[in-house]
């Protein structure tokens, strides 16, 4: 095939998914949408120096969590996805230092990490799924009417006229997983 072209993705704001790319001859041109691989590189910041106490702090935190959300079906499906041993990806991951571990615990969608070949990705995901399970069943919002639909499917459609504000909150909490955090009360 064709020639690959490096571009610049936008990650926010009105131009959202549009990749801009130079061609050969120096014209500027972008993809809106598909068709394009994207790497999302680390957030440009002060550089971290690793804290030996802070590592192991965070490492203990997340095995804490690993331990109280992934399941056991959870582990054997990773490794069945990834080819890797589970108990390596975490030693390898606990193992981690300070700057590392505080990216892998941060909400970041995606942390470049040569841990990823061996399902560090992964885990990140499905921990903060089970974690957002938890958080629905504390709350309450399992019972919600469309939880089953939701957790089938993964998509929910519904006319947001016609279910109105109070609807759509509760809608809104119910997918999050959050009452109060980053939903804001209907008008």
């Amino acid at each position: 095939g064709s020639r690959k072209l490096v571009g610049t993705v936008v990650m926010e704001g009105p131009d959202f998914g549009r990749c801009f790319f130079t061609r050969e001859d120096g014209t500027h041109d972008s993809l809106d949408g598909g068709r394009f691989d994207i790497l999302q590189a680390r957030a440009a910041e002060p550089s971290c120096v690793d804290d030996g106490e802070l590592a192991l702090s965070l490492a203990a935190g997340l095995k804490e969590r690993i331990g109280a959300f992934v399941t056991v079906e959870d582990r054997v499906r990773l490794e069945r996805v990834t080819g890797s041993s589970f108990a390596d990806l975490l030693n390898a991951a606990l193992m981690l230092g300070s700057c590392d571990l505080k990216q892998v615990l941060s909400p970041a969608r995606f942390i470049p990490h040569p841990l990823n070949v061996k399902g560090l990705h992964v885990l990140r995901a499905v921990l903060a799924e089970r974690m957002a399970d938890a958080r629905r069943r504390a709350h309450g919002l399992d019972a919600h009417p469309d939880f089953e639909v939701w957790k089938r499917d993964g998509i929910i459609v519904r006319d947001f006229d016609a279910i109105g504000d109070a609807g759509l909150h509760g809608l809104l909490q119910m997918a999050s997983g959050e009452r109060e955090v980053a939903i804001p009360s209907p008008p």
